[in-house]
């Protein structure tokens, strides 16, 4: 009867411990079968628009009729919890530690509360427009011309305040191109010349036909002479070298010309022989290695053509107006290429 007795505690055992192991293994299962679907919710990316521009006003009464939740309130109106825990904060009165909620509390201005004033006195505002309107020079000759002690970006920024300003331009050169000729970096004295003709048409000049400006440029000092006739030929660029040359305030042992008919042989003899000068030939189709001079040309179209009081009666008193910006030219019209000196100036520094 004992052997009876341990034989069916044995069989319970085991039954138990069977099902024991069976609920566990479904248990088990069961979760597993789950999981990936708590995975798959967990990492699924709901995007979060909110809505940036929400009322304060409506942002706490939403805030107060859902009882202060703050989760609730964001999810209702679409914005971020942030934004309702910052507004409940502005919007806190009473001297009980805040215990009450504003219910139209305000946006706060972004609008600067102080303004920055322009250090620049009411006479000097008044020379840099007039200087500007006469000249239309930028900040950096407006300051030197107008004798100021602030910063080139004072004026820039007046002037843009007031509407006077330009766009800038680029203009692009060939950045490896080979030259032998006469330019900024190996002229490096004066006496090397650059000499050239431009096309004064009457859209330019007011006259009733086209007229040529025969000038001769040094490219250390930027000093300037010009002259324009009637006519564009070899004897006139001969005959304008010939008074130009010697005139200038300095002794010259190089000019530099284009290819142009009017700067062929007999030019070419007159300088050398005649006036003991190395005569050098630009590259064809390639102004830039005249550059200095070809840029000048573009400041008389700017500063003196565009500028013209009125229509001038004939060639001699277009000429004579010329030669008076030319005196200023040289003179006094600071250049940025020579460190915003005169011509007359940098002349001055070496000699």
């Amino acid at each position: 009867s004992f052997c009876l007795i341990c034989l069916s505690v044995s069989f319970g055992m085991v039954f138990v411990l069977t099902y024991w192991l069976h609920f566990n293994m479904w248990v088990v299962s069961s979760y597993l079968r789950t999981v990936p679907q708590h995975i798959e919710h967990s990492l699924k990316i709901r995007p979060r628009r909110y809505n940036m521009r929400v009322e304060p006003s409506l942002i706490i009464r939403t805030l107060q009729a859902n009882n202060g939740q703050i989760r609730r309130t964001a999810r209702q109106l679409g914005i971020s919890p942030g934004t309702v825990l910052n507004w409940r904060r502005r919007a806190r009165t009473g001297s009980r530690g805040g215990r009450y909620l504003a219910t139209d509390p305000k946006r706060r201005s972004t609008r600067p509360k102080t303004r920055r004033a322009t250090s620049l006195s009411a006479e000097a505002q008044d020379e840099l427009v007039r200087l500007r309107k006469a000249r239309g020079h930028g900040a950096r000759k407006l300051t030197v011309l107008a004798g100021l002690s602030v910063h080139h970006n004072t004026v820039h920024r007046f002037l843009k305040a007031k509407g006077l300003t330009a766009t800038g331009k680029t203009y692009r050169r060939p950045r490896y191109q080979k030259t032998t000729h006469m330019y900024v970096e190996n002229a490096l004295t004066p006496g090397k010349l650059q000499m050239d003709v431009k096309y004064v048409t009457p859209q330019l000049s007011g006259l009733v036909h086209t007229v040529y400006l025969y000038a001769i440029m040094d490219i250390f000092s930027r000093f300037k002479f010009g002259v324009m006739l009637p006519l564009l030929d070899q004897e006139l660029a001969i005959r304008s070298a010939g008074e130009m040359v010697p005139l200038l305030p300095f002794r010259s042992d190089f000019i530099q010309t284009d290819n142009g008919l009017e700067f062929q042989a007999r030019f070419n003899s007159f300088v050398t022989e005649d006036l003991g000068l190395k005569h050098h030939y630009i590259h064809k189709s390639s102004p830039n290695e005249n550059a200095v001079i070809e840029r000048s040309f573009r400041t008389d179209e700017e500063e003196f053509f565009f500028r013209l009081p009125k229509r001038p009666k004939d060639l001699n008193e277009l000429n004579l107006a010329y030669q008076q910006f030319l005196f200023y030219y040289n003179t006094e019209r600071p250049h940025l290429g020579i460190d915003l000196k005169t011509p007359q100036a940098k002349l001055e520094s070496v000699q």
